[in-house]
């Protein structure tokens, strides 16, 4: 395959090293009897068998969140996190929630699969790479600005994306919860009311449960 960008800046490299110097030269692909491995074609998910990696006793996991959205590592962290303190909490008795599964395949992603780790043929078998993008980022809690005595907050928003009266806009809480608000109206910092809002506008909702700043809000994608 062919190097196809360089980055001309070394001090900006990373640690890499020469390899940004050689854009346009081509490198040998090399294959075994287990395959050619260069890219993957799917994304590793492994929330059904955190039992099993947590009883080898590794200490720390990392989830990869480069070049992804802050939806998908807001889920994946608190979902992961769920997983961990469901285990660490009662072992014996520890089981997968089917919850969890459903909440990592509302990120945007490829075909899941668990790499190289129990099922080799995984590998090998290939669907589409097509990304799954169920939901959006609809918008971000700047800030919280009352609570009255009903325990309706009014919360400044940011949307990210447009957003309309009648939607069922999901705020994202600790662990695997999640808060579901029906839009009926959206409020400029003007005083201006509005059935729908533009992408960076900021606006103010009442919500009957207790937002939090910077607590994420997903909607389901458009069709």
């Amino acid at each position: 395959f062919q190097a196809e960008d360089g980055i001309r800046d070394v001090e900006r490299s990373r640690g890499l090293g020469d390899v940004y110097k050689r854009q346009g030269q081509y490198f040998p692909v090399f294959s075994d009897d287990r395959g050619s491995y260069i890219l993957s074609s799917k994304d590793l998910c492994l929330i059904s068998h955190m039992d099993k990696l947590l009883n080898a006793r590794i200490d720390a996991f990392k989830l990869e969140g480069r070049m992804r959205g802050i939806l998908a590592v807001a889920t994946m962290v608190r979902i992961y996190r769920a997983a961990i303190e469901t285990y660490l909490e009662n072992p014996s008795n520890y089981s997968v929630d089917p919850n969890w599964v459903s909440e990592l395949n509302k990120i945007s992603h490829r075909e899941y699969f668990t790499g190289l780790i129990f099922n080799e043929e995984e590998v090998n078998s290939f669907t589409s790479e097509s990304y799954i993008r169920p939901y959006t980022l609809a918008g971000i809690v700047k800030e919280i600005v009352s609570t009255d005595k009903n325990h309706t907050t009014t919360a400044l928003v940011e949307a990210r994306n447009p957003l309309k009266k009648g939607e069922i806009l999901e705020f994202l809480g600790d662990k695997d919860t999640t808060f579901r608000w029906l839009a009926n109206e959206f409020v400029l910092t003007n005083g201006e009311k509005r059935d729908e809002a533009k992408p960076n506008e900021l606006i103010k909702i009442r919500v009957p449960f207790p937002p939090f700043r910077y607590q994420i809000i997903r909607k389901k994608s458009a069709e």
